[in-house]
């Protein structure tokens, strides 16, 4: 279990034994019963310690004590649900997550956890797969504040409804394949719905052509005019195209650095809703 900067090990405790196999001799790695190493790691701080109780007594004991029914957790990771949750009633018993990390579960496993996780959350993380969809359509990820989804190298995903469907303020989507065509859908309908100020979509790109022949699109099929981004000085990130949404607000569309490790993924194309005024129109 990991929480915030903390985490949680616990394991089963082995002993090495001779077993004879044919008159032969021979050495087996067993499990001792009733047992546990629990292995703990914090900033500056870890320890190891074995406790006369098997792994899932521990794992209950330590949740039952550090886990507490309204207990506020900056970041929590979720793999799988422990059995004895299910015998929490979800009425009385809370969790409050700030940030949650989906992108090793499903949705068979998370779908367990929403009973007792809070009804909002800041920050959402998803591994967009086959079995993580469903994970995507939830009230609680649809309403976060902030959403990002990784997808998988060169797996061709289509991830069109599932955005325009998006109430997120914020949406970043790290992907080797996202079509061009998404993202002039997706400025028709914040262009459309006049979505509101602060809003910010990201994708991950390979080259900054991409960037140019979404300049291209949006400025054939929506009207987007160039423009130059006052706060990024001369940089060239400062290059830009913008789409007048009403009288306060407009669109921005432009390239930025990359938002992850990944060498290939050298930029990210950048759309958000600013007050009218932040440009300067070329």
């Amino acid at each position: 279990m990991r929480i915030d900067d903390r985490e949680w090990n616990i394991l089963n405790v082995y002993e090495q034994v001779e077993v004879e196999n044919r008159g032969e001799l021979s050495t087996d790695v067993v499990t001792i019963p009733n047992l546990s190493s629990i292995r703990f790691r914090a900033e500056n701080y870890s320890f190891i310690q074995t406790v006369p109780e098997n792994p899932p007594e521990v794992f209950k004991k330590l949740v039952d004590d550090y886990l507490r029914s309204g207990t506020r957790i900056r970041y929590l990771e979720i793999y799988s649900f422990p059995q004895f949750l299910e015998n929490k009633d979800a009425e009385t018993y809370k969790l409050y997550v700030d940030e949650l990390q989906l992108e090793r579960t499903d949705y068979d496993e998370f779908k367990k956890f929403l009973p007792i996780i809070g009804s909002q959350v800041r920050k959402v993380n998803v591994k967009y797969r086959e079995s993580t969809k469903e994970i995507l359509k939830e009230p609680l990820i649809i309403n976060c504040l902030e959403l990002s989804i990784k997808c998988a190298i060169n797996h061709q995903e289509n991830l069109e409804d599932l955005l325009l469907s998006l109430r997120n303020m914020k949406i970043s989507i790290v992907s080797w394949n996202f079509d061009k065509a998404n993202i002039k859908d997706l400025a028709a309908k914040w262009k459309d719905i006049q979505k509101p100020i602060g809003s910010i979509f990201t994708v991950t790109i390979k080259d900054y052509d991409y960037i140019l022949d979404v300049f291209d699109v949006l400025k054939q099929d929506l009207e987007a005019v160039p423009s130059k981004v006052k706060s990024f000085g001369n940089t060239f990130f400062s290059n830009s195209i913008t789409i007048p949404i009403e009288e306060k607000s407009e669109i921005l569309v432009y390239g930025g650095p990359r938002t992850t490790e990944h060498s290939s993924l050298l930029w990210s194309l950048n759309m958000e809703v600013v007050p009218h005024g932040t440009i300067i129109y070329k």
